[in-house]
């Protein structure tokens, strides 16, 4: 028979399915696992990076704690030299008032230099704390540009997520995959495949998601559900250098 058929007096023409062969399947994840590990050094140069910069970050520190220990010190010897010419001025001219008006007016200037070198303090821990995340966000949206290229260059390579997160619930009955319409006719063309990892008892459905974007893998059996999405591996790893970083 043809690749067509009549149907109400119409042709209608049928698409031929291309089954990959094994050795395209393992091309292709060959292709990821590099991307993958590719990926993982340029996130273990950025954490490399994120302890160098923590490590200047308490050089830094320290070296601003002490100097502020300096000028406090230095602060409290010109008080009490302060103290001491005013008194001297204030009982030899006797003036008493002149004398608490001097005092005043240099507390108030301590006051006033604490308050700015604290501010300091603060801004400083700020800039830092935020360039820890700015860094872990750069890494990540590197990783998140590669892959979608990657994807982009060769929709194949999105097969071996629907294919590991399989693996992890063969188990169960029933299983149904959700799907964006651009990723639907990949995963459907190796649908027996699927079928070979989880055997002839399950049943497997596939379905189009209009909602779920490009990229996205909803994979739901009866005790719950998978999201094998790249958008939420990325962010999984995001979280794991948040938690390196902190020091959690």
């Amino acid at each position: 028979m043809s690749n067509s058929q009549f149907s109400n007096g119409k042709l209608i023409r049928i698409k031929p399915i291309t089954i990959k062969n094994d050795t395209d399947i393992q091309s292709t994840n060959l292709d990821l696992e590099q991307e993958e590990q590719r990926i993982r050094n340029q996130l273990v140069k950025a954490k490399e990076e994120l302890v160098k910069l923590k490590e200047e970050k308490e050089t830094v520190l320290q070296e601003t704690t002490d100097e502020v220990e300096k000028l406090k010190l230095a602060w409290e010897e010109e008080k009490v030299h302060l103290q001491e010419t005013v008194k001297q001025e204030a009982y030899q001219e006797g003036l008493k008032l002149g004398k608490e008006e001097g005092l005043h007016q240099y507390t108030e200037h301590i006051e006033k230099v604490n308050a700015l070198v604290e501010t300091a303090r603060n801004e400083y821990h700020n800039l830092l704390d935020n360039s820890d995340q700015d860094i872990i966000d750069l890494a990540i949206h590197i990783a998140e540009k590669i892959l979608y290229q990657k994807l982009d260059e060769k929709p194949e390579n999105f097969f071996p997520l629907v294919h590991k997160a399989i693996e992890d619930i063969k188990d169960h009955s029933v299983i149904s995959i959700h799907l964006n319409p651009e990723n639907y006719e990949l995963v459907i063309k190796q649908k027996e495949e699927l079928m070979q990892i989880i055997g002839d008892k399950v049943d497997l459905s596939i379905y189009i998601s209009e909602k779920a974007t490009i990229g996205s893998c909803i994979i739901e059996y009866p005790y719950g559900k998978i999201d094998a999405s790249i958008d939420t591996q990325l962010n999984e790893i995001r979280q794991v250098l948040y938690t390196i970083v902190n020091g959690e």
